[in-house]
């Protein structure tokens, strides 16, 4: 199972709107980081910052936990990790030499507690490496310190990795009545849009396709522009799933009339983030266009990358294109 990532809409005649969204949405699907570095040189400056701060002031837990986002930033997931670890261990050795009962009280309050973050970014680090039962074992600790049941979009990709749908279908729920029950932003149904659609992933993911459908018209629904053609392609597979393959047809049919250059917009978004569903959405666009040559390539990329391709819309692609594999 990898971590699903969704893209926004890209329109190829409004590209300087979409390096600006590319940007907000990365924000909002990582509120977690900091800053991103536009290089390694960057990376590694920033580093030695807070490794000279470290030096000076080694005791300094707060200062592991920042230079271990760095590393996260920069993709350094085992010195984020060792940063991480260091950063709980002395922020415990901080609570054990408060000897007042009132200022040890104190230190326990969410508004206070330090470990809660620490455990997060110990948590984001595991995800990085793919230690995906460590991070959810992680969010979990942070969670009950800090006494938060917001729900969190990282521990539910770390339940949907471990095929643990269930969980990772409560947790985006708990995100959804979070976010649904804030106060109004101009993000708001972006980030709803998001979550409906990251729910409706794992929902797709544990077979309950009725409950994936819903969430994926909810979506769309909420007309952000940013839940784009993924949540259209994933309803394609829905239909041809449940045996509705004239159906699944249309629905990118419809989506190719309304979108501007869908293929170069998924083409983009592949060479950008790989993954199976996008590969099948490009796929049966190639199908559609009758250009199965680079259809089959599609169908075997979603092999490669460890997918079971649809079984529908294999069979129709085999008897269009006169070929078996």
């Amino acid at each position: 199972m990898r971590i699903l990532f969704v893209t926004p809409k890209i329109n190829a005649r409004k590209t300087k709107k979409v390096i600006l969204r590319l940007s907000i949405y990365v924000l909002l699907l990582f509120p977690f980081h900091f800053a991103w570095p536009e290089n390694e040189q960057s990376c590694a400056s920033i580093i030695e910052k807070y490794t000279k701060e470290i030096q000076a002031n080694p005791d300094n837990s707060e200062m592991y936990y920042k230079r271990g986002y760095q590393n996260l930033d920069c993709k350094n997931y085992d010195q984020a990790l060792e940063d991480a670890t260091r950063a709980i261990e002395l922020d415990q050795k901080e609570e054990k030499h408060v000897s007042s009962k009132a200022l040890q009280d104190l230190i326990k309050t969410p508004e206070l507690k330090l470990q809660a973050k620490y455990y997060e970014l110990r948590a984001d680090a595991f995800l990085g490496k793919h230690d995906y039962a460590k991070a959810v074992a992680d969010y979990t600790t942070a969670a009950k310190i800090s006494n938060y049941n917001g729900g969190d979009n990282n521990l539910a990709i770390a339940y949907c990795a471990l095929k643990q749908y269930p969980q990772a279908i409560a947790e985006m729920t708990k995100v959804i009545k979070r976010e649904e029950s804030s106060p109004w932003n101009r993000y708001k149904n972006t980030n709803l849009a998001i979550s409906y659609n990251n729910r409706g992933m794992y929902y797709f993911e544990s077979g309950d396709y009725n409950s994936a459908l819903a969430d994926f018209n909810k979506a769309i629904e909420l007309g952000t522009g940013y839940a784009g053609y993924l949540d259209y392609v994933m309803r394609s597979l829905i239909y041809s799933r449940q045996g509705n393959f004239k159906k699944a047809s249309e629905e990118i049919s419809n989506l190719m009339k309304k979108w501007d250059n869908l293929e170069w917009s998924i083409s983009y978004d592949i060479e950008k983030s790989p993954h199976p569903y996008k590969y099948f959405g490009r796929a049966f666009i190639y199908f559609l266009e009758k250009k199965y040559d680079n259809a089959w390539k599609d169908v075997h990329k979603i092999e490669e990358l460890g997918q079971t391709v649809d079984p529908e819309f294999l069979n129709e692609l085999k008897k269009a294109s006169g070929r078996v594999k």
